[in-house]
């Protein structure tokens, strides 16, 4: 699994709540992270599941869509639905409010896609 976002803080949080889980977390990626390498290519994560942050002004799953990234995601929203642009692509939504509650069963959900 691959868990990318804006915020290397979220990233983390994000990354060991699915670890603590039991799921295998083997990318992280932030683009505020001084020691991060360049954001993974869609080939880098082919046959990941993906976990996004998604807020205005997080360029990431963009980014990602745009250079050809096809496969589902989970998208971690912070923000009401009416301030979200989500590119075309499949994507399952998860609010802050239930990340603990609904992030693991989504992301588990795409191994069925």
């Amino acid at each position: 699994m691959a868990v990318l976002g804006r915020y290397a803080g979220v990233v983390h949080v994000l990354a060991e709540h699915l670890r603590a889980e039991g799921l295998s977390v083997a990318v992280t990626w932030a683009a505020d992270d001084p020691a991060a390498t360049v954001r993974p290519s869609p080939d880098d994560l082919a046959g990941l599941r993906v976990v996004v942050t998604l807020a205005p002004g997080d360029p990431t799953l963009d980014d990602l869509r745009r250079a050809g990234l096809t496969q589902p995601v989970v998208a971690v929203a912070w923000h009401p639905d009416d301030e979200l642009e989500l590119p075309p692509g499949p994507t399952r939504i998860v609010r802050t409010g239930r990340v603990m509650a609904d992030l693991v069963d989504e992301v588990r959900a795409l191994a069925t896609e």
